[in-house]
């Protein structure tokens, strides 16, 4: 933290409709064969383009697939350590990630929390909690743990080690060494020494233990790892944060914002964190709907520059922030209610739509008429068809797309992301919140070859072309 498989189930009443992911072939051939299915209807376009645009996918032209865990999230070691939100009773947050981000994806924990001195407080108990929550979300989870490079003592590393490797199987969990090492070492030549004796400590026990890192606050310092006795090519993750828009209060219109939602090439690197702004986010834009718009963006900037996940971070227990209060991240993608329960902040909303596309190859695009704010990615869907997410990363003016492919079509469904600014604090998907544990009372929207897609500022629409 910086301080400075495709399946979907459905119930018989569209109010316990609950996605395991966004759309499959099963979902989409059942609808196809039941046209009285009752749908949602699209929320029209605030301020709509004067002109539709048209976006082709080229089934034929086909690039790279879409990592399997591309996304996933960050979590303070505080969240876990406290032994209240990751344990496997807390069914109201499995359900919401494993009914909407699916099987498989990455959650990392560390943050400033994981480097202390005295070490944090990790018990057996603790580690077995954490570990069978994350498989309760999914069997295709898997978990980078940061180990205290502050206290520079082997013994606590290998105890820590120890406690998960007795928890989680070893394919599915990954160790980095400490957390934004320029701040706590300054420079790279006194982070690695500490790095290389815990990898050489660790690895004579463990022979097949994965490790990851730097973990920098700075993207341009992933080159850190390449002095490590693995180097780059011996490491799991090679790791790197992105906080660029300063920490608050910082004062930001939502364009600059989502001007910020972009990457450089940086093949096989993992966001292991990023929250938009430091220091816990900022009221009235990490908890907006334009993080979800910022995700999406993010999203399809760092697959196209071949990053290999993006991890967005969480602080739920309060910490004492730089800002003099106590408190809760504003950038966290679930927010506990009243009665204990979790539904999805902002940000959410994006990365459930992106994670529809997860394991699957992209192809590529034909544009016109397209507001140049706008961002397309298209994949091959499971069922040889295309699916198209467009994401409107103006701020003002809504867009009108009409969606095509390549090899003839005559229906689509779609998932529409909206609400009524970039500042909404409520976004809807096609009209309807997603509550505690991922209860939706939507359904997808039926589009038939010709029909047009209308999507507000800040918003998105995942269009799955189904036959």
């Amino acid at each position: 933290m910086a301080q400075r498989h495709h399946r979907i189930m459905v119930g018989q009443r569209l109010s316990k409709l609950i996605l395991s992911l966004l759309l499959s072939t099963v979902f989409l051939d059942e609808a196809v064969a039941d046209p009285n299915r009752p749908t949602s209807s699209l929320p029209a376009a605030a301020k709509p383009a004067s002109t539709v645009a048209t976006i082709t996918a080229n089934q034929s032209q086909i690039g790279a697939t879409i990592p399997p865990n591309f996304v996933g999230f960050s979590v303070e070691l505080q969240d876990v350590l406290a032994d209240s939100i990751f344990t496997p009773g807390n069914t109201s947050l499995i359900n919401l990630i494993n009914n909407w981000l699916g099987p498989s994806g990455l959650l990392r924990i560390g943050g400033n929390s994981s480097d202390t001195s005295p070490a944090p407080a990790l018990t057996q108990q603790i580690a077995n909690d954490v570990s069978a929550f994350i498989s309760n979300t999914g069997s295709g989870w898997q978990t980078i743990y940061g180990l205290d490079s502050v206290v520079k003592d082997t013994n606590t590393a290998m105890s820590h080690a120890s406690f998960l490797l007795n928890s989680f199987p070893s394919a599915n969990i990954a160790f980095q060494v400490g957390n934004e090492p320029e701040f706590t070492f300054g420079t790279e030549q006194s982070w690695a020494p500490v790095f290389n004796s815990y990898f050489s400590a660790l690895s004579a026990t463990f022979p097949d233990l994965k490790f990851g890192g730097p973990d920098t606050v700075l993207l341009s310092n992933v080159s850190w790892t390449n002095d490590t006795i693995p180097g780059a090519s011996g490491v799991k993750y090679v790791t790197a944060h992105k906080y660029t828009l300063g920490c608050a209060p910082v004062s930001l219109t939502p364009a600059h914002v989502l001007a910020d939602a972009t990457v450089t090439s940086n093949p096989g690197v993992t966001l292991s964190e990023f929250g938009m702004i430091c220091g816990g986010g900022q009221q009235g834009i990490t908890d907006r709907l334009m993080a979800a718009t910022y995700y999406l963006k993010l999203a399809q900037s760092a697959f196209a520059a071949g990053f290999n996940a993006i991890l967005p971070h969480n602080v739920l227990t309060p910490f004492h922030w730089d800002d003099g209060t106590f408190r809760v991240a504003y950038y966290n993608q679930f927010v506990q209610q009243p009665d204990g329960g979790y539904a999805p902040a902002p940000m959410f909303y994006g990365m459930l739509l992106f994670q529809a596309l997860e394991g699957l190859s992209s192809i590529s695009t034909t544009t016109s008429n397209l507001d140049n704010l706008a961002s397309v990615t298209a994949v091959l869907g499971s069922n040889g068809q295309a699916w198209i997410l467009v994401v409107n990363g103006d701020t003002a003016q809504g867009i009108t797309v009409e969606p095509q492919q390549t090899s003839s079509w005559s229906t689509a469904y779609v998932y529409l992301l909206s609400g009524t600014s970039c500042t909404d604090p409520s976004p809807v998907l096609n009209g309807f919140p997603i509550g505690e544990g991922g209860v939706w009372a939507g359904s997808p929207t039926i589009l038939t070859n010709g029909e047009t897609v209308s999507i507000p500022a800040c918003g998105a629409a995942l269009i799955a072309i189904a036959s």
